[in-house]
């Protein structure tokens, strides 16, 4: 079966984005020079290869199939490359989560042309055809398409609300976490196909040049693939301002702005509700019960770690350092008024009264009262700088999102000095 562009309806191929090819920086002299071959085929032509895990991760991870070892999931056995429509994906979680706990970044995202999809000539090649699915191939619930034409199309209404989001909830009821997944399947990927390279910092980012020496493909540095932060500054030894997403912060505590009508529907908010659907529960019944108020915070010891239903499979983690807390602060009593800042000073106080006795080890806070709170970063940047600065575990204070922030309004001497005008 050759398949042709002229298959495919208008310019639908032309729409998606390049596809995702997670692999070991030591994999790219070979990948480059001979293409991204099956891990069949590597193994019987005795190229060196990395794996993705080692026997240690799996142990310690608690992995249920020896498959993960390899790349993008895939067995040693397996005669097919499989690239993903969106590599920010469980697997990827995983892959990130071993490298922390070795401390060494090594892993890399290679970018390939999605036009491959429609010009690989498979009759040429006698190694079958392009086969797409709408999800995790290990899944019995995921559709695979033989006809490129309509599985073009259905990868297509995925981007929209799955696979553009970058994070999944758990449970997984929706199979979010399934379809952020979705997969091409063919027998090799030619070099030429090759479009670019993404890294998690600028260390893998000289290994790899290292490694590429002087090939055109373009090498781009982009943490938040590796669900990593986009930026980070320093205010004081443990005090930082992040740029990123708070859902996925290595702080042991993560700080839900709330109201007190029992809400979640905007920000931050509406996130926690939609990923963490214990934490919109248990936030509720705090509401009823009333144990959430102005200056007086919630705190919801999860005793699910968070890797829990991030993974491919939801394993359960001794370490403590894996589980997430949450804060739930009251920014306003309902959500259709503005953001309180006294009642955001008053809750401030209460962190630095509490966190110890509550054994809070380290903190992530958003922008509080920025954003649906229709306050300034102006005025409450150096509010929470000043507050917070004060505990002695690390705290990390999320910038919102929007426009880019006035570089004056981001430094230590402004933040830690300056008085509000609220």
């Amino acid at each position: 079966m050759t398949i042709k562009r002229s298959d495919l309806e208008g310019n639908q191929l032309d729409a998606l984005p390049d596809l995702g090819y997670i692999t070991h920086v030591d994999n790219l002299r070979s990948i480059l020079a001979d293409g991204i071959l099956s891990l069949k085929s590597v193994k019987y032509s005795g190229i060196r290869h990395k794996k993705l895990f080692s026997a240690s991760d799996l142990k310690a991870f608690g992995l249920r199939h020896r498959e993960f070892a390899f790349d993008s999931g895939t067995s040693p056995d397996d005669d097919s490359v499989h690239l993903f429509f969106q590599p920010r994906n469980a697997l990827l979680y995983d892959v990130v989560e071993s490298e922390r706990r070795r401390k060494k970044d090594d892993k890399i995202v290679l970018w390939i042309d999605s036009r491959i999809i429609s010009d690989v000539d498979f009759d040429t090649l006698g190694m079958g055809h392009v086969r797409l699915f709408d999800g995790d191939p290990g899944s019995n619930v995921t559709r695979q398409y033989r006809s490129t034409k309509e599985g073009v199309k259905a990868i297509g209404r995925l981007y929209k609300g799955v696979l553009d989001r970058g994070w999944w909830p758990y449970p997984d009821v929706n199979g979010v976490r399934r379809m952020a997944q979705a997969e091409c399947i063919l027998p090799w990927v030619d070099p030429k196909y090759i479009k670019g390279i993404s890294v998690k910092n600028a260390g893998v980012e000289d290994l790899v040049r290292r490694r590429i020496g002087a090939s055109s493909v373009a090498v781009n540095v982009d943490p938040t693939l590796f669900f990593d932060a986009e930026d980070r500054r320093q205010i004081t030894e443990r005090l930082s301002l992040v740029r990123g997403d708070m859902f996925f912060s290595r702080m042991q505590t993560l700080t839900v702005s709330v109201n007190l009508k029992g809400v979640m529907g905007a920000g931050v908010a509406l996130r926690a509700k939609l990923q963490f659907p214990d934490v919109y529960v248990h936030y509720q019944n705090c509401c009823r019960r009333r144990t959430i108020k102005m200056g007086r915070p919630g705190l919801y010891q999860r005793e699910l770690p968070i890797h829990y239903g991030l993974s491919p499979d939801a394993w359960h983690s001794t370490d403590s350092s894996t589980h997430r807390w949450f804060l739930l602060f009251a920014t306003k009593t309902d959500w259709r008024h503005d953001s309180d800042v006294e009642g955001i000073k008053a809750g401030l106080q209460w962190i630095k009264d509490n966190y110890r006795e509550f054994g809070i080890t380290s903190l992530a806070v958003p922008a509080l009262g920025c954003g649906n709170g229709n306050l300034s970063w102006q005025d409450m940047g150096p509010i929470l700088c000043q507050e917070l600065s004060s505990l002695d575990v690390p705290v990390e204070i999320y910038l919102p999102e929007g426009p880019e922030l006035p570089e004056d309004h981001l430094n230590a001497d402004y933040l830690l000095t300056s008085r509000s005008t609220r």
